[in-house]
């Protein structure tokens, strides 16, 4: 069972989605793993009311995400694993990604900028 689910929260990252919600953003949030266990991840980060849809898989996020492609307004993706990023970007090129800083976001060699949340929104 996830006991310490602050490891999985960016330094004010509530703030930081509530302030995009009163922005009138539309909040998806998308977590790839094992299902029972980001499920968890999920109910215990106690932040699912800031999201207007939560998608949980074990396959693939540009799968998940495919909804997205004909979307007719901006549609931005904050992700920290590069390699999904660019994934995403070669299967929806209309879409912008953003690359925050942390273990997943060198696995692949690229020269995307890396950012941390609090630059970006505070």
């Amino acid at each position: 069972m996830v006991k310490q689910v602050d490891v999985f929260i960016k330094p004010d990252g509530e703030k930081i989605l509530k302030k995009l919600r009163k922005h009138g953003h539309y909040l998806v949030l998308l977590t790839f793993g094992d299902l029972y266990w980001q499920k968890q991840k999920v109910k215990n980060l106690r932040l699912s009311k800031n999201f207007e849809k939560i998608l949980i898989t074990d396959k693939s996020k540009v799968g998940a995400l495919k909804f997205l492609r004909n979307k007719q307004s901006e549609v931005i993706i904050i992700n920290d694993n590069a390699q999904e990023n660019l994934l995403i970007r070669r299967s929806m090129p209309l879409v912008k990604t953003i690359l925050i800083s942390g273990p997943h976001a060198v696995n692949i060699i690229h020269n995307e900028k890396k950012y941390k949340l609090n630059d970006i929104f505070i």
